[in-house]
């Protein structure tokens, strides 16, 4: 009650913005809460674009969960059940969450092992505790003669408690209010923090980023009751990854020696804006984002530029028209083939786009790199990595149709011409449709508007 009354001021202000801007792009992965409670962080990666699942070993936590749920759906599942047993078959998730929970988790090791076991793998898994440095047992604020916080004694900071009930209560409450109201009882697991990271190698998982959130004198300003976080962080945020990556098996990923003889993989990444590395001739679905593939689209010309107008017809413009076209083509097709449709040329986000007589003249090279490109990005989004001979045949007929439409429109072809080269379409399935020119921004969030509203029909 306290909490949804706005009392737990570092977590509405402080922990969990910082915990969501610190995670990766979660769109159209699938997700594991673990601890959800009422599920009001659960609820917030489901907008995100993610397919939730959240599990918590208190009945009223989960009936609660569920009641949101019912009011307002958003395709989430909610378990009774123990993170220390969790009851989901092997690799069944992209990544886990856990807000605040594992701290109060009498046998980490254990969870650690079961979160492990549920990830796939190149899955990830983040979580956040109280600073083990900063929260341990007798830690207290240090204020100067004007009780502003000038520090925090460290408290018994090697001393693990295993499971001794503690009381407290928001300290952004009012006394009438904390009077009004019992304090929380919970029991305290405190560990050094190298017992938490040794713990997480243990289980297998590779450290993949840490961070301690600190307020800003901004939002200082807004609550005061953050002002001690500006001296010391009370929150450790973890991510770290499941050993292994997609392809399990290396048939798709070519090889190289080098003047030994020996086997090498080249490198040939490129830092994605999103932060990502992005193997280009490896590629992986964990290292593709939306956002990354809607940027580059959006910036890529169609036609090598050469069309009439301000900008570019981009070749996100274009998917979008081909995923309208096909739409009409194939009314009755799957919203997955829709899906498909708008991501047909998405690994051009990278490999720029090139008329076909030019990929065809690349030999087979370019060909076998776009179809590593497209299986990566499919298995992210939820798609086969090969598409149904037939559903990739009408999407190509899409294609040629808006083709068609760009060329008559503004690249400056006679219909004769665009009907010799692209064939001449049906004229209802392209009636009321027409080449709109945008600045790349607009094309650019449009494209990952559109994206996350077939995944939400999915």
């Amino acid at each position: 009650m306290l909490a949804r009354a706005g009392y737990d001021v570092y977590r509405d202000f402080l922990n969990t913005p910082a915990f969501l801007t610190f995670l990766p792009s979660i769109v159209g992965l699938k997700g594991l809460d673990i601890g959800c409670g009422e599920a009001g962080n659960t609820r917030v990666l489901a907008g995100k674009g993610a397919k939730m699942f959240g599990i918590d070993f208190a009945p009223t936590f989960i009936r609660h969960a569920r009641e949101a749920e019912q009011h307002t759906p958003l395709d989430i599942e909610f378990h009774l059940a123990d993170c220390k047993e969790l009851p989901f078959a092997q690799a069944s998730f992209d990544f886990a969450v856990a807000f605040m929970s594992l701290m109060d988790v009498d046998d980490l090791d254990r969870a650690l092992d079961e979160a492990y076991r549920v990830l796939k793998p190149g899955g990830f898994l983040q979580f956040s505790i109280l600073h083990p440095c900063f929260t341990a047992i007798g830690s207290q604020k240090i204020c100067d003669e004007n009780g502003d916080p000038i520090g925090r004694s460290s408290g018994k900071y090697f001393t693990s408690c295993a499971g001794e009930e503690q009381s407290w209560t928001f300290g952004a409450a009012p006394d009438d209010i904390k009077a009004r109201h019992a304090k929380f009882i919970t029991p305290r697991f405190h560990r050094p923090i190298s017992s938490w990271i040794n713990s997480v190698i243990a289980a297998g998982f590779e450290l993949e980023a840490l961070q301690e959130p600190r307020a800003t004198a901004a939002e200082v300003e807004v609550c005061s009751d953050l002002a001690d976080n500006l001296i010391v962080p009370l929150f450790l945020h973890v991510r770290a990854r499941k050993r292994g990556a997609w392809p399990a098996t290396t048939d798709m990923a070519p090889s190289w020696k080098n003047d030994e003889g020996q086997m090498k993989q080249p490198r040939a990444w490129q830092r994605m804006l999103s932060g990502r590395r992005l193997d280009l001739l490896d590629p992986t679905p964990l290292d593709i984002e939306i956002e990354d593939i809607a940027h580059g689209l959006a910036f890529v010309a169609r036609w090598n530029g050469q069309t009439q107008g301000d900008f570019a017809y981009s070749v996100a413009e274009h998917s979008l028209l081909v995923e309208m076209i096909y739409h009409r083509l194939c009314p009755g097709s799957p919203v997955k083939w829709r899906l498909a449709a708008l991501l047909h040329d998405a690994p051009e986000y990278v490999i720029g786009d090139m008329i076909s007589p030019v990929k065809a003249a690349m030999g087979a090279g370019y060909g076998d790199l776009d179809e590593r490109l497209t299986g990566a990005i499919h298995l992210r989004f939820g798609l086969p990595a090969k598409l149904p001979v037939a559903t990739k045949r009408q999407i190509k007929k899409a294609d040629k149709m808006s083709a068609w439409m760009e060329a008559t429109q503004i690249a400056g072809f006679a219909t004769a011409e665009a009907d010799q080269f692209f064939g001449k379409p049906d004229p209802s399935l392209i009636e009321g449709l027409r080449i709109d020119l945008r600045p790349p921004k607009q094309v650019r969030k449009a494209y990952i508007d559109r994206h996350l509203s077939l995944l939400r029909l999915l």
